[in-house]
């Protein structure tokens, strides 16, 4: 008989009839996570092909996922908020609402073991049984507590972060399925502990003791947590190092000006991205990833454009940039970077970049050390123009720099060959013969 179980509970024996699961996407190549956020549908639901199942988070984004069939939502297996993995099994939908109805589980409490969650295998605990003895050699609070834990149930995760944060999780109060004790209620719990409260405004401190009491203490999004976890799966997977160099940018600058008095305007980044498109073709370990001791190199520049909005960073993939002009690139970047800001991006513009470029000039940053998007073996920090001066035949000329920082995987690229590119891309972004030669 197949059976799978949740937890706490047990399912009965299925139908021959079978039911379409629906799994978590694989919605970056980075991100084996993604957190639930919110589901747009509730079990006995009739749902039609493309519409909106759930809202799936990962490290740069939120996408809606919709639904490949059509039917009824039979079960739901994850809560809003819970991390899940990709390729793990959400709902299941049937074609008719009878078939749902042997879906449904029947509980059962079994004492002190472990029970294999299916349909997604994971490992359920329950909790150990009470010691009667010493029990009684305590106050009737606690022996209460013990007495709740015979038919406890949790999470091995939620167990897990409660040891982590010294929590007793008998004391949670269990939001999960069947009564199941998850990672957010451990969360809960500690936040409880903790005995928060929120500064009132205009509020100060008198003394040291009042400034530790009035501090206000704030949970990270799901989003910010899934960004903090892929920045240190980069700094621990690779051995990241930065090199810096800048560039003449006058016949940059005059560049800009002849296109601006034909009423076209190129910005800064995107002259960078074209001229990079074009070197980076020469530069195969460069434009690669590299991954478990494997290089992939790419015949394509596809690159990876950082841009900022309201809702957190997002990195939009700008594909084939070597076939592209630099009109069209400039075309390209303006349209993802609105459905950046608007939420409309796609997971596929997300992801297959080859290299990725970081600006920060805006901002007056005259340095920058940017941190690699695994498994890429390199990223590019610009930053801010500055004016720099420099001895000549008849003296000294004060003239505009940008100085560029590279990030480079020094397990798959050596510094030599990261600093012929550095200095190769300045060569090209500051020698006037190269940029007379570029076409719209």
């Amino acid at each position: 008989m197949n059976t799978a179980s949740t937890c706490g509970g047990i399912i009965g024996e299925h139908r021959k009839k079978v039911m379409k699961n629906v799994k978590m996407p694989q919605i970056g190549l980075s991100d084996d996570v993604s957190i639930l956020a919110e589901w747009k549908v509730k079990e006995g639901d009739y749902v039609k092909e493309g519409q909106c199942l759930f809202v799936a988070e990962t490290s740069k984004a939120s996408y809606e996922i919709p639904s490949e069939n059509e039917g009824y939502i039979c079960k739901v297996y994850f809560n809003d908020g819970d991390e899940v993995h990709v390729n793990e099994i959400m709902c299941s939908i049937a074609d008719d609402m009878d078939d749902c109805k042997h879906e449904k589980e029947t509980v059962q409490v079994v004492d002190n073991i472990s029970v294999s969650v299916e349909p997604n295998k994971r490992t359920v605990e329950l909790a150990e049984p009470k010691n009667q003895e010493a029990t009684t050699q305590h106050d009737d609070a606690s022996a209460q507590l013990r007495l709740n834990t015979e038919d406890l149930r949790i999470s091995p995760r939620a167990k897990q972060k409660a040891a982590a944060q010294k929590v007793d999780y008998r004391q949670a109060k269990a939001t999960g399925a069947e009564g199941c004790i998850i990672e957010r209620d451990i969360d809960k719990l500690a936040r409880a502990y903790r005995n928060q409260s929120d500064v009132p405004d205009g509020a100060y401190a008198k003394s040291n003791g009042d400034a530790l009491k009035m501090a206000r203490k704030q949970e990270s999004s799901s989003l910010r947590k899934q960004i903090a976890k892929n920045m240190l799966v980069s700094v621990h997977s690779m051995a990241q190092v930065t090199i810096a160099s800048s560039f003449d940018a006058t016949n940059l600058l005059d560049f800009k000006q002849r296109a601006a008095e034909r009423g076209i305007r190129y910005s800064i980044n995107n002259i960078m991205l074209f001229q990079l498109s074009r070197l980076l073709t020469q530069y195969p370990y460069i434009n690669a990833h590299y991954e478990n001791d494997v290089f992939t190199i790419f015949k394509n520049v596809n690159l990876g454009v950082a841009v900022n909005t309201d809702k957190g960073l997002f990195v939009p993939t700008v594909f084939n940039a070597q076939a592209l002009s630099i009109g069209e690139i400039s075309d390209k970047v303006r349209e993802l970077s609105e459905k950046c800001r608007q939420g409309t991006i796609s997971a596929h513009e997300m992801t297959g970049a080859t290299f990725t470029v970081s600006n920060l000039g805006k901002y007056d940053i005259e340095f920058s050390m940017p941190i690699i998007n695994p498994p890429q073996t390199c990223i590019l920090g610009e930053n801010t123009l500055e004016y720099k001066f420099k001895k000549e035949a008849d003296g000294f000329r004060i003239y505009p720099a940008i100085r560029l920082c590279l990030t480079f995987n020094h397990m798959a690229i050596d510094g030599v060959p990261a600093s012929e590119f550095l200095q190769a891309l300045c060569k090209a972004m500051h020698y006037g013969e190269v940029l007379k030669e570029w076409k719209e």
